[in-house]
């Protein structure tokens, strides 16, 4: 069974406003565990979370986990996808 990719910005929406990894959803980190976007993502799906520093991304993790996800990445920011 093939587990779909998503790619979350868990930056506040005037940061991923400034730029953002193609195919990214932003989901700031204190939306995500209410978020519609998220419900929708099966708990087994690759999900690569990034911000600008890493830690928002860190702390999405721990939240992701917390309620169920089991591949999730911090990838650290959104230029580990810009090659």
């Amino acid at each position: 069974m093939h587990n779909p990719l998503f790619i979350i910005d868990v930056r506040e929406p005037h940061e991923y406003a400034q730029g953002y990894a193609k195919g990214a959803v932003n989901i700031p980190v204190g939306d995500l565990t209410e978020s519609k976007v998220l419900a929708k993502i099966p708990k087994t799906a690759h999900i690569k979370l990034y911000c600008r520093s890493g830690q928002r991304a860190e702390m999405a993790k721990y939240l992701l986990h917390k309620i169920g996800y089991i591949n999730v990445d911090n990838v650290v920011n959104k230029d580990h996808f810009l090659q």
